[in-house]
């Protein structure tokens, strides 16, 4: 991991490096399995699910409803609580929303 601010400044955080910004792909950790950057902790990220309330039963991927209110995103930001930093943590937002710890992946079959 490259260094950054050291500790953190906020009360709710837990352990790691506070960056205070977004940082660039590859700038947190090595790819995973799939060779993805940053799952995790670095922006939120939208996804393509509109927002619902899940059912108790055991899903596999669900996607949500259609022409729901908000669309879905996951992964946690660098200004999020450090518990909310998983991918299965989920919030949500209006499509037209531009909060400034939200944004998106491309990936490419190569």
């Amino acid at each position: 991991m490259r260094q950054g601010k050291v500790g953190y400044k906020k009360p709710y955080s837990l352990a790691g490096v506070y960056y205070e910004k977004t940082l660039p792909v590859g700038a947190l950790n090595s790819p995973n399995g799939f060779g993805l950057h940053e799952m995790s902790g670095n922006i939120f990220e939208w996804c393509w699910d509109w927002y619902y309330n899940y059912s108790s039963e055991i899903q596999t991927n669900p996607k949500g409803g259609t022409g729901e209110y908000s669309r879905i995103v996951r992964g946690g930001g660098w200004c999020s609580v450090s518990r909310f930093s998983r991918v299965s943590n989920r919030f949500y937002y209006k499509p037209n929303d531009t909060p400034y710890h939200v944004g998106f992946r491309l990936a490419m079959k190569a």
